[in-house]
């Protein structure tokens, strides 16, 4: 009991001391701190402002969530918009050998800068080429042989006509000379005639005074009147002298034998005849050859067409997908790339249903890139309505899947590039 009594105290002046350390050790960090200002209180609103700020966190909430529909009442635009282009599939015409071909996703642009696209076929048939090749030879040959056969006839025809003509002045010269002849012939006989004449008056005379027989006189008589006639025959003999010498100066030969033309000139008439009818024929081969000709280009062309192909391509346009390769094989209306066709650029875009209506074709609108390009002003070019535009176009129309009302706007020529899916907004103007 003793023991417990005097623990107790010791334990109490303990905990006193404790506390007494750490009152002052407080009061030593309250005195080294500055005296801290009081806390500013928050302002206090009354009813009106705190509802007039409500307000206005609510028109602009409000102002926030009605703009995208305001914005599309005061200037249309469009929901979305992306580039687009036709897309042309070329397909191989002929079967054969791909010999040119652009490079994957080359682009060209302008007149002369498309590049080639070229199929060949080493075995096409060229049988009807090479027959109507042989049939224009064949008729040249021909042509040839009757130029070498009229040049042959003319030169015998000048021969003849040589000979002819000499003939001619041969018996020109005879008939001038036997109408001499037998005019010195006819003058004899008419001066023997006029000798007899007169002798016959002189017997008449003579007989009329009985100097004379009668005898005499009648013979006289009848030698006057025989010089007559035979003055008379000279005469018809040169004057058949003289039709035969003007004949001769007509080109007719005439005369008195059964066959008075010379043989010279029945072998020239023979020759013209020829001459005539190889110039016929040759006129006959010339028009036989400009239509074999003719035959033989239409095949030459359509050889060519089954030979060899160069596929046009576009004045403006970018490979899109290439499906062959040089050198390969391909089979006749086999695909062997899709071109884009950038001269053909417009902007597919969807719209509202408010603006849809509003829009008409031909007018402007502005397509803006969504990059921060300049703006392409456009014409709107087609209306769909709820389904895609029609054609074949890189980008399919209904992919904008926002709105179902589907426009298309035509994009000027001379882009710089052929961006085809560039996206951007469309905005629509009445100017």
């Amino acid at each position: 009991m003793s023991h417990q009594s005097s623990a107790t105290p010791a334990a109490s002046l303990e905990d006193i001391n404790g506390a007494l350390a750490l009152r002052r050790r407080l009061a030593e960090s309250l005195q080294e701190k500055p005296p801290t200002a009081p806390l500013a209180q928050p302002p206090r609103f009354g009813s009106a402002t705190r509802r007039a700020f409500k307000l206005a966190i609510g028109l602009a909430v409000a102002l926030g969530l009605g703009w995208s529909p305001l914005k599309s009442l005061l200037v249309p635009t469009s929901v979305e918009a992306v580039v687009n282009a036709r897309l042309a599939t070329l397909r191989s015409p002929i079967e054969g050998y791909v010999e040119e071909a652009p490079a994957p996703a080359l682009q060209w642009r302008g007149e002369g800068a498309a590049p080639l696209l070229i199929i060949a076929n080493p075995d096409a048939d060229r049988a009807a080429l090479t027959s109507a090749r042989r049939e224009v030879a064949d008729a040249e040959d021909r042509i040839e042989v009757n130029s070498d056969e009229q040049q042959a006839v003319k030169t015998a025809l000048a021969a003849l006509d040589t000979q002819v003509e000499q003939f001619r002045d041969s018996r020109r010269a005879s008939i001038d000379l036997r109408v001499a002849s037998l005019t010195a012939e006819a003058d004899a006989a008419s001066a023997n005639a006029a000798e007899a004449e007169a002798q016959w008056k002189r017997a008449r005379k003579l007989r009329a005074v009985g100097v004379t027989p009668q005898a005499l006189e009648e013979r006289a008589e009848t030698q006057a009147r025989a010089g007559a006639l035979a003055a008379r025959a000279a005469a018809f003999k040169v004057a058949e002298a003289q039709v035969e010498a003007q004949a001769l100066a007509k080109g007719a030969f005439v005369g008195d034998a059964f066959n008075d033309t010379p043989s010279s000139d029945q072998a020239a008439r023979e020759l013209r005849l020829k001459l005539a009818s190889l110039q016929a024929q040759a006129s006959a081969l010339a028009r036989t050859k400009a239509r074999l000709a003719a035959e033989r280009e239409v095949e030459s062309a359509d050889y060519a067409r089954r030979s060899r192909a160069l596929l046009s391509l576009p004045v403006s346009g970018r490979v899109f997908e290439a499906l062959v390769t040089r050198g390969e094989r391909v089979a006749k209306g086999q695909e062997l790339m899709r071109v884009l066709d950038c001269e053909s650029a417009i902007v597919s875009a969807n719209v509202e249903e408010s603006v849809y209506n509003r829009l008409r074709v031909g007018e402007k609108a502005s397509f803006k890139p969504a990059d921060g390009g300049a703006a392409i002003v456009g014409e709107i070019v087609n209306l769909t309505g709820a389904s895609a535009a029609p054609g074949v176009y890189a980008i399919s129309p209904a992919s904008l899947r926002k709105s179902p009302f589907y426009v298309s706007i035509a994009l000027p020529q001379g882009q710089s590039d052929c961006a085809v899916g560039r996206t951007g907004t469309v905005t629509f103007s009445k100017d």
